[in-house]
Order: structure tokens, then C-alpha cells, then sequence
């Protein structure tokens, strides 16, 4: 238990320590007026979900040892590595002293022992209207787009020919956002589910470019959403148009993508969180469609929990472990509500969540199916929620809504905690799900860090602006999110699996 324990804490003033690092880094380039650069950082020391150290994650000797950092007795003892007392516990989860006093917080190998993880003064006065303890909101998200005027469809869904690439008009009044992909990218993309391909269909083995574009159900933007329409063929890449959807951070997975209830007309889902920054009437209409596509996602979020809670009783996880995964549902209704809030806040409009459409919504009984989802959804989607809410925290220049998305970073952070020590029990209970493990994970880190699926939902609002509101500068998405898969997901993931992981480059 001591063990587990000490994971949690690592783990979260990792976090702490990595949002203080990028958001000073962002203040440094806001005050010398340059673009924030990327920072390689390095890996920090939070060792395994079952309490083993992987303090060099790039060192095959420390990360390798599978004896114990895949010790089935350490990982699997629900009753001390799942308890849900400690590991619910805000004093624990969020307690600015262990978790969060970043004196050292840019620096790769102090930082994640995170006991000095977030003083404002090293971290250059980052967090001043914020707890350390941020974990993030990287759960953004609206789910399968409604879109006005998509390109026409194909019966094939490949393009072979150069065809006009104008991008579709989106439900929420702007144009869609145009990627195009190397037949390397593609490949990586689709080998990779739930955020590419579909999950048993892989390796992809179909037509690449420059010869033709995969079918457009099959590349989605790195937050599950699929193009509005088949990809066009420009010289050796296929553009694909998305609009803005459901992150992946908890996303409702059913029918191969994520899902989210409509916006409707109400109050009841809507609290009323003080801001108190002015922002210009210019951009409330785009600051309020990015926090209410990203209350759709929370509240699809509950639904998906409550499966994940479901799936855990199917599989006969430890008792702890469906605890937490209930509580992190109640937890998900208060970030909707949240979230809600701050969109009416901000442009006035009284609306929640309309009816989920959950007709086709099944439970995973396959351990390997289940763990695989955990790592896409929860050890990398909660994760770097958790770095998302932590950073903009303390970026944020209105001070309670910083307050607010502390919380929100905590709760996120928890989630996160919860789905490692999911997949380290579930690897530990048959060899082919660590298998499986290894190879989502490796698929993930050679795929890399997506865009922020609010991009284009914010094109054209200042950083000032989005400070204000409690967004990420622009651009600054995915360059936290790169760090946080290299300095925290690979050097956990790889103490799980027992040696390092296989990471190409897409």
C-alpha cells in the first residue's frame, strides 16, 4: 500500500510539476514577446502504478526490470493498490504540499519527485492564482459533429484523383479543419484505435497515397472524430476535413466513434462559476462554443465511466477499482456542469445536454479489449487532461476560474491514476494483455500528440482572450501534450510492460 501510495503522489506532483514547467515557459516567451518553444524536458521520476521505479525511462536496465515492475502480487492487491479511500481522497489527490510546490519545477529529474513541485517563484510565478495540484480539462470535447454541407460521399471511401478540397461548413458556423497525411501518418493513425482504424482491423494494409486515400471512417484527428467526408488525393498526401469533436480524454466510444448528447435548451445543468475577467464581445461567441463542445464531452464522459464501472464488475476486477470508477462519474457531472456554466457565463445562452442516444452502448467483456481502451481513454486521455486543466490554471488570468479548473485538474489526475492501475492489474492478470498493452502504447507514442481539436472553433481569438476564458494559448496544446506522452506516459507505460517500448516515427 506504502508503494501505491507513493506512485499516487509521484504521479500527481509530476503533473504539478510539468503543467509549472510549461506554463512558466509560456509567461518567459509572453514577457520577451516570442513564440514558446519546445522544450524536450526530460523524463520524470514517477515510477510504476505499483509503486516499482522508473526513474530513466530511456534506460533499458531501470525500465526493463520486469520482475518488478510487473511483480503481479505488487500490482494486483486490490485491496491496497486500489484503495479507493486514498486514492479519492482530495487531501491526497490535491494536497499543494506533497503534490503540488514546484520550486524546481523545470527541472526534469527534481520535478517529479514533485515535493517542491510548484512554487510560483522558480516557475516563474505561473501559479500564483492557482493550487499546484491542477490536473486538466484535456477532455475537451463534442463528439460526432452535426455538419450543414459535407463533401459528397463515395461508396469505395477512397479518393483516387485530385478532387476540391473546400472545407466543409460545421454545425457550429465555421469551417471545418483541413489535415493531410503522409502514407506514413496514415498508417500510424490507423494502426492506432480508438483514435484511428477500428480496434481488431490492424495493421491497415489497404490503398495509401500517392496511389489513393484510406476510407475517411478510418482516420480520425487524434481526438475519435471522423472526417465529414471521403479524403482528397494532394500529390503524396490525403487532406481529410473535421470538424470539432469530443477529445479522447474519457470520450463515449460507441459504433466506432465518440458520442455526445445534442445541446438543448435548459438550466438545470448549468452552475454558475464567478468570472470576473472582461473579454471582448468578438470572441464570447467562439470562447463559448469551445466550453460547451467541451461540456458535451464531460457529460458523454459520465456515461462512459459508468460502462468502464459496468465492464470492471464484468471482468471481476478488485471491488476498489469499480469504487473509484463510480466516484470518477460523479466527478464528471460536476466538470459538465462546470463547463456549461462557464459557455452560459461567457455569451449568456441557458443551455445543457439534450438526450444521449446510448441504443447501441455495450459492455467489453474481453480483458484485452477492456485494457486497451484504458490506455487510449484513461492512461493517455486522463493524463494529459490532467496537464491540460493543470496548465491553463495556472495560465488563467481570472482568478476564480482558475480556482475552478484546479479542481477540475485534480479530479483528472485522479481519473488517470485510476485507469493505470486498471491496465497494470490487467496486465499482470494474463500475459496477452500485456501484449496488447505494449503494442497500444507503442502505437500511441509513434502516432505522437494530436492537435487540439478546439482549434478550429478558436481560430482567430487572441491569447489574451484565452487566458482570460481559461484556454490554452494557441498552439500550446499540443506541445504540452507531446512532453507530457514523453516525460509521463512512456516512462509508466514502460515499467508496466517490463521493457521499453518499440517507438517508431510516424
Amino acid at each position: 500500500m506504502r508503494d501505491v501510495e507513493s506512485f499516487r503522489r509521484r504521479f500527481f506532483g509530476a503533473i504539478a510539476a510539468l503543467s509549472a514547467s510549461v506554463a512558466a515557459g509560456c509567461e518567459a516567451s509572453k514577457s520577451e514577446g516570442a513564440t514558446p518553444q519546445e522544450d524536450a524536458g526530460g523524463v520524470l521520476d514517477v515510477g510504476s502504478a505499483d509503486g516499482t521505479d522508473a526513474t530513466d525511462a530511456a534506460d533499458a536496465t531501470d525500465v526493463a526490470d520486469a520482475t518488478d515492475a510487473a511483480d503481479a502480487t505488487d500490482v494486483a492487491d486490490a485491496t491496497d493498490a486500489a484503495d479507493a479511500t486514498d486514492a479519492a481522497d482530495a487531501t491526497d489527490a490535491a494536497d499543494a504540499t506533497d503534490a503540488a510546490d514546484a520550486t524546481d519545477a523545470a527541472d526534469a529529474s527534481d520535478a517529479a519527485d514533485a515535493t517542491d513541485a510548484a512554487d510560483a517563484t522558480d516557475a516563474a510565478d505561473a501559479t500564483d492564482a492557482t493550487d499546484v495540484t491542477d490536473a486538466t480539462d484535456a477532455t475537451d470535447g463534442t463528439g460526432e459533429p452535426d455538419v450543414v454541407t459535407p463533401p459528397p460521399d463515395t461508396s469505395a471511401g477512397d479518393v483516387s484523383e485530385p478532387v476540391d478540397a473546400s472545407p466543409a461548413t460545421c454545425e457550429f458556423g465555421g469551417e471545418a479543419t483541413v489535415t493531410c497525411y503522409t502514407a506514413a501518418e496514415l498508417k500510424a493513425t490507423i494502426d492506432n484505435p480508438p483514435f484511428g482504424g477500428k480496434p481488431g482491423d490492424v495493421p491497415y494494409d489497404g490503398p495509401l497515397p500517392p496511389e489513393a486515400c484510406p476510407d475517411h471512417t478510418l482516420v480520425l484527428d487524434g481526438c475519435c472524430n471522423a472526417p465529414v467526408g471521403p479524403g482528397t488525393l494532394q500529390g503524396e498526401t490525403c487532406c481529410y476535413a473535421y470538424c470539432a469533436g469530443a477529445c479522447c480524454g474519457r470520450p463515449l466510444q460507441l459504433s466506432g466513434a465518440a458520442r455526445v448528447a445534442p445541446v438543448a435548451e435548459r438550466t438545470d445543468w448549468l452552475d454558475q462559476p464567478a468570472l470576473t475577467a472582461a473579454i471582448a464581445q468578438a470572441h464570447r461567441a467562439a470562447l463559448a462554443s469551445a466550453w460547451r463542445a467541451d461540456a458535451q464531452d464531460e457529460h458523454a464522459s459520465v456515461a462512459s465511466f459508468q460502462r468502464f464501472g459496468l465492464e470492471l464488475m464484468a471482468l471481476g476486477a478488485p471491488a476498489e477499482l469499480v469504487d473509484d470508477a463510480l466516484a470518477a462519474a460523479r466527478d464528471e457531472v460536476r466538470h459538465a456542469r462546470f463547463a456549461f456554466g462557464v459557455a452560459s457565463r461567457i455569451d449568456g445562452m441557458e443551455q445543457g445536454p439534450g438526450p444521449l442516444n446510448l441504443a447501441d452502448l455495450s459492455i467489453r467483456g474481453d480483458l484485452v479489449a477492456a485494457a486497451v481502451a484504458a490506455v487510449h481513454e484513461g492512461c493517455v486521455g486522463e493524463t494529459l487532461a490532467a496537464l491540460t486543466a493543470s496548465t491553463a490554471a495556472r495560465l488563467c488570468t481570472d482568478a476564480s476560474l482558475s480556482a475552478e479548473l484546479s479542481g477540475v485538474a485534480a479530479d483528472e489526475a485522479r481519473h488517470a491514476e485510476l485507469a493505470w492501475r486498471f491496465v497494470t492489474w490487467a496486465s499482470h492478470a494474463e500475459p496477452r494483455v500485456r501484449e496488447a498493452v505494449a503494442a497500444a502504447f507503442a502505437a500511441t507514442l509513434t502516432a505522437g500528440a494530436a492537435q487540439d481539436p478546439r482549434d478550429g472553433l478558436l481560430a482567430g481569438v487572441p491569447d489574451g482572450a484565452r487566458l482570460a476564458a481559461g484556454r490554452l494559448p494557441s498552439g500550446e496544446a499540443r506541445r504540452l501534450w507531446t512532453r507530457g506522452l514523453v516525460e509521463l506516459v512512456q516512462p509508466i507505460a514502460e515499467s508496466i510492460v517490463g521493457h521499453p517500448l518499440s517507438v517508431g516515427v510516424a
